[in-house]
């Protein structure tokens, strides 16, 4: 196929495409990815992709090679949205490809909420949308690239999953870059802070209750967390300083997948 040919086809796609050496420097890009990025065509070619890359992403992946994921969503401050792919040949980095898809072209996660579906604003607050994902967890110790590995894999699979470390050590980062790697990252990430919640409440946080269920509560019923969180992700954090007996009651949820 004639270079001016595979040029044109770049062109023509919506997506925009960034093509980058293993060194860091702009080997192509089409004309999709000039309009997202407000560049012109041609004007970046052979320059540093720092001058795109402000936050370092494509850097730490070429400097981190094999130990980032190879789908990884990134946002965009104009909310596109950047899969970051590493390009290899018998194991070497020769580079990456970094695909943009407009914000347009995205799911409408706020159109999957409770507050658009006239359920409580109470109940939509506590929807939140991923805030990191694999690229933010920096750091080439093996532990740290062992973890990062399990986790990504964990991402793809979909079971449940336990995160365990010290506070402070990024459960909860961890945690939002499992989610946004995920097939199920168009839908709602639910994060519930245990410790927050009265042990007396924590079962109706989690499933909810239906209208009249108890004296003196909301007459129109609450959906619980695990509703809220359909098709997306639960969060659970500080799962430990749960009441043992909601503990009991949320293993059997998480062994039928049932509530």
């Amino acid at each position: 196929m004639q270079p001016e040919l595979i040029s044109k086809a770049y062109d023509a796609l919506n997506l925009g495409i960034l093509v980058v050496s293993h060194v860091g420097m702009v080997c192509h890009y089409n004309a999709a990815y000039a309009r997202l990025r407000k560049v012109s065509p041609g004007e970046m070619i052979g320059r540093s992709v720092h001058e795109l890359d402000r936050r370092g992403q494509v850097t730490t992946l070429l400097h981190s090679g094999a130990s980032l994921p190879e789908r990884h969503m990134v946002p965009e401050r104009r909310r596109n949205k950047e899969t970051l792919i590493p390009i290899r040949e018998e194991g070497q980095l020769l580079g990456c490809v970094v695909v943009v898809t407009p914000a347009s072209d995205l799911p409408d996660i706020a159109s999957r909420s409770p507050r658009r579906r006239g359920k409580s604003t109470e109940a939509g607050d506590r929807i939140r949308p991923t805030q990191y994902t694999f690229a933010d967890i920096i750091g080439s110790n093996p532990a740290m690239v062992r973890a990062r590995e399990l986790a990504v894999r964990a991402a793809e699979e979909g079971s449940s999953v336990l995160l365990v470390g010290e506070s402070g050590t990024g459960k909860a980062l961890f945690a939002h870059a499992i989610h946004a790697a995920s097939p199920r990252r168009a839908f709602p990430f639910v994060p519930v802070h245990c410790s927050a919640i009265p042990p007396r409440q924590m079962e109706a946080e989690l499933c909810g209750y239906a209208p009249g269920a108890f004296a003196g509560v909301d007459r129109k019923g609450k959906p619980g967390m695990f509703e809220l969180a359909h098709r997306g992700t639960l969060f659970l954090d500080g799962i430990d300083e749960m009441p043992l007996e909601v503990q009991a009651k949320l293993l059997r949820v998480l062994q039928e997948h049932r509530v």
